[in-house]
């Protein structure tokens, strides 16, 4: 949603309701939601990364290791990772849960090899190679190292 907070529909009503989740507002926006290879539902919203787990609720912001509390996009990998970005032009971070807390694995930023902070995109193909949407075009962490794709290349 932009503005309108986190909905649920409830196909025998017909009707969208707003999901009452912790430390938001019916306001919030929410750009991105995953359901993981666990079943876990995750939100990215302006005030935090949201996970909605076994039926309850969790939000996860900068006390809980992220850079800034509003964040955009989320993707699971093959490994069972996630990648996030935020909102902010601050790049990405890679991290999993390990005991209902965040472990940030590793951040990428444009001093390791993305081409922008900020980040449009984020995905993973079936070679494991990070794919990374920029404003600067498109990043591709691969094992034989980054690949960086712009108009040149035929990125819009």
């Amino acid at each position: 949603t932009d503005g309108a907070g986190l909905l649920r529909y409830h196909p025998e009503q017909n009707r969208f309701v707003t999901e009452v989740v912790p430390q938001g507002t019916p306001e919030e926006t929410f750009r991105c939601l995953l359901r993981d290879s666990r079943g876990r539902l995750w939100a990215t919203g302006e005030q935090g990364l949201l996970l909605r787990d076994k039926g309850a609720w969790t939000r996860f912001g900068k006390q809980d290791g992220l850079l800034h509390d509003h964040v955009s996009y989320i993707a699971e990998l093959h490994s069972g990772d996630l990648c996030l970005s935020y909102f902010e032009p601050l790049g990405i971070i890679r991290f999993r849960l390990n005991g209902g807390k965040l472990q940030v694995l590793s951040r990428v930023t444009q001093e390791n090899g993305l081409a922008s902070d900020k980040v449009y995109l984020i995905g993973e193909d079936d070679k494991n190679n990070l794919w990374v949407g920029t404003g600067r075009g498109i990043d591709v962490f691969s094992s034989q190292g980054v690949w960086h794709f712009t108009k040149e290349d035929g990125v819009a």
